[in-house]
């Protein structure tokens, strides 16, 4: 018994020692993470880790919540150190939804977004309008465009699921150009990995407070001004030649298809019926990547880049040469695409249109740089039926509306973004697919058909040579990317004549205007539309008739709560008071909105400088509150000067003669007289000043 209790004895030191390695093994695992855990908590007390929202709550008016798109949200999946944000439509939402709304929302990527037309002249903005004709007053659709410039399909699954909470009634979506190239593309610096794994790993990691403190400490710019003056489309490009047989191909493929699946799942889980479109590329532009050259032998090697050359200098003049030319050349290597494109618009000006069709098909595939949707991004669509979406075969409908079925220039700008006239077939499309559905959503089709063209609704919705300008200019600029133009130079010299030859019937206001706009100083904050330019121009030089219906264009172009859509309100306000006698019920509803968007621009933000008083107090005058007026334009009348601080006084003045202020409008007034551009408001004022009655004491 004793020497049992002894080596009992004996054993305690043993077992304390061996609890004592195990101890100091688990402190050993356990330091680096206590470490990395006190770093991250503390970079999350100097505000760095997690992300700004996509869909920022900004308050309440008393009966509605407001929510707007937020654009730090959408700059969080970029590497913004490495290239520049796409971007998103900025706007703001209620929630409760008015009654008897239907709240669409579109997601996709700039080709869904409306890019490169300004916000009037996007698919949006026609569905909402072609919808409001067929429905009637019992229902009012209200469509809101997410889509993101230069955004993959991960993105878009994250903004769904940010606004899943917001009464949705419908969700359609187009997203697969962007895969390889756009955020969160497999072969973008804005890459995040290659499944949708990785993707999400990637996310949660630069969630964490130590890597964004890592990733601001790092260059922030390009090092060199050549760098920083590329093109957001130039700089995301990561790998430069995607062949054929890439892996980065099949991860795509399957990243796309994983994404839309749980973003059709998501939509099913909460009872919103989902349209998944296929998505229309321009088949008739050539290839965007360089073909590498063909492992042929060095005889049929020169054999293929003489034939190849040589159907391409035929095409203008001898399409049959030029046919035979290129399908020798494919015939050495059918995996060419400038090959195979080459002999489809050989086969298009012929007039056989099957075989153009499925050459134009197989050299999109083929593209070295595939910034459009691929036959594997074509079917991941369409297979969205299978779990319940509505596929709308967007691209089949697109080819339907083409000449010789082919989609070409009429339907496309470039190589995935759609013409004015694209967007409203887009609408129209979209309209057509909505006859299927049940109630409420769905479109009687006797009431579509009978719905006007495409060019009537773009009048309606304000449509002006600028808007044209605007989407050429942007497009000229992506075709003078030298990856773009080398098998397409014929479209960048379209889009240059097509810029110059608008510039070339403008006034030498207007010019003016354009000059300013295109100065990248005048869009540091965010892109004012050129329609607004144009129509503050012409405003200060007295042409209110031609600066009003741009106005109506402008309002439109920006964000329905900002200080542009207040200031332009107003603006379009002033040229109809100098147009009409007595405002009509379409003045009297301007001037609402202008009021509306003061007060919540005051209560959300407040008056953080001195135009939004400026215009919310030129609104009152109009409105006829006077005393609110005064009180307003009394503090920023200071800063008014030119031709612009003669609206303001204006404005105050009318106020206060009608308020019998008599000895301050006069002072005013006085006042006006020493600055030549104002000196005409006094006039004005004058005789009725001196016929006032002075208000009682």
């Amino acid at each position: 018994m004793n020497d049992r209790a002894t080596d009992a004895q004996a054993a305690l030191p043993l077992r304390r020692r061996r609890g004592l390695v195990w101890a100091f093994r688990a402190a050993f695992v356990a330091l680096p993470f206590v470490i990395l855990g006190g770093a991250e908590g503390g970079c999350r007390a100097r505000g760095y880790g997690g992300y700004p929202p996509v869909i920022r709550d900004i308050g309440t008016d008393g009966q509605r919540h407001w929510y707007s798109t937020y654009r730090p949200g959408v700059d969080s999946f970029f590497f913004t150190r490495l290239a520049p944000s796409g971007g998103m439509r900025t706007f703001a939402f209620t929630t409760p939804k008015p009654r008897g709304t239907i709240r669409i929302a579109m997601f996709g990527g700039s080709a869904m977004q409306g890019y490169p037309q300004p916000l009037p002249m996007t698919n949006g903005e026609f569905l909402q309008a072609m919808l409001n004709d067929v429905w009637g007053p019992e229902r009012r659709a209200e469509v809101l465009n997410l889509g993101a410039t230069a955004m993959a399909s991960y993105p878009a699954l994250c903004f769904l699921k940010e606004m899943l909470p917001h009464e949705l009634d419908l969700v359609i979506i187009m997203s697969g150009h962007n895969e390889f190239y756009g955020a969160y593309g497999v072969a973008s610096v804005h890459g995040a990995g290659a499944s949708p794994a990785g993707m999400r790993f990637m996310r949660w990691v630069r969630s964490l407070g130590i890597k964004q403190w890592l990733e601001q400490r790092g260059p922030s710019e390009p090092a060199t001004d050549a760098a920083r003056r590329r093109t957001l489309m130039e700089r995301v490009v990561a790998v430069g030649r995607i062949s054929r047989d890439h892996p980065l191909r099949a991860a795509a493929a399957k990243t796309l298809e994983a994404n839309l699946s749980e973003m059709v799942d998501l939509c099913r889980a909460r009872g919103i019926p989902v349209i998944v479109c296929t998505l229309p590329v321009h088949e008739v532009m050539g290839p965007i990547g360089e073909d590498p050259p063909p492992r042929l032998p060095p005889e049929d090697l020169a054999t293929f880049d003489r034939s190849v050359a040589d159907a391409r200098r035929l095409l203008e003049d001898d399409a049959g040469a030029a046919f035979t030319a290129a399908d020798r050349a494919v015939r050495l290597c059918d995996s060419h695409a400038l090959a195979r494109h080459t002999r489809a618009e050989a086969a298009r000006r012929l007039g056989r249109h099957e075989e153009a069709r499925a050459d134009f098909e197989a050299a999109i595939d083929l593209d070295t740089m595939p910034w459009r949707a691929v036959s594997a991004a074509q079917r991941a669509a369409l297979s969205m039926a299978e779990r319940g979406a509505v596929v709308c075969d967007m691209r089949a409908a697109f080819r339907t509306r083409s000449a010789d079925g082919v989609i070409g220039w009429q339907l496309m700008d470039d190589h995935v973004h759609m013409s004015l006239e694209g967007q409203a077939a887009f609408a129209r499309v979209i309209a057509d697919t909505m006859t299927r559905l049940p109630e409420p959503l769905r479109v009687d089709p006797e009431r579509l058909a009978g719905l006007p063209d495409w060019k009537t609704y773009a009048e309606r919705l304000h449509h002006t040579i600028f808007d044209d300008y605007t989407a050429y200019s942007r497009v000229r600029t992506l075709f003078d990317i030298p990856f773009m133009k080398r098998n397409n130079a014929d479209a960048a010299a379209m889009f240059h004549r097509r810029v110059d030859e608008i510039c070339s019937g403008l006034s030498e206001t207007d010019r003016k205007a354009v000059l300013q706009w295109e100065d990248p100083g005048l869009h540091v904050i965010n892109h004012r539309p050129l329609s607004g330019v144009v129509a503050y121009f012409r405003m200060l030089e007295g042409d209110y008739a031609g600066a009003e219906p741009l106005l109506r264009n402008a309002r439109q172009c920006v964000s329905n709560v900002s200080l542009w859509r207040l200031q332009y309100t107003v603006y379009l306000l002033e040229c109809r008071r100098r147009l009409v006698s007595e405002p009509n019920e379409d003045d009297r509803r301007l001037i609402a909105d202008a009021l509306e968007v003061g007060r919540l621009l005051e209560r959300f933000v407040g008056f953080q400088d001195p135009l939004a008083p400026t215009y919310m107090g030129m609104a009152y005058n109009l409105a006829g509150n006077h005393r609110a007026a005064v009180s307003l334009l009394n503090e920023t009348v200071r800063y008014a000067a030119g031709r612009e601080g003669a609206w303001i006084v204006r404005a105050l003045g009318d106020s206060l003669i009608r308020l019998g202020q008599l000895d301050r409008a006069r002072l005013l007034l006085e006042l006006a007289k020493r600055d030549p551009d104002m000196a005409t408001v006094a006039d004005e004022l004058g005789p009725r000043l001196a016929g006032a009655v002075p208000a009682m004491r």
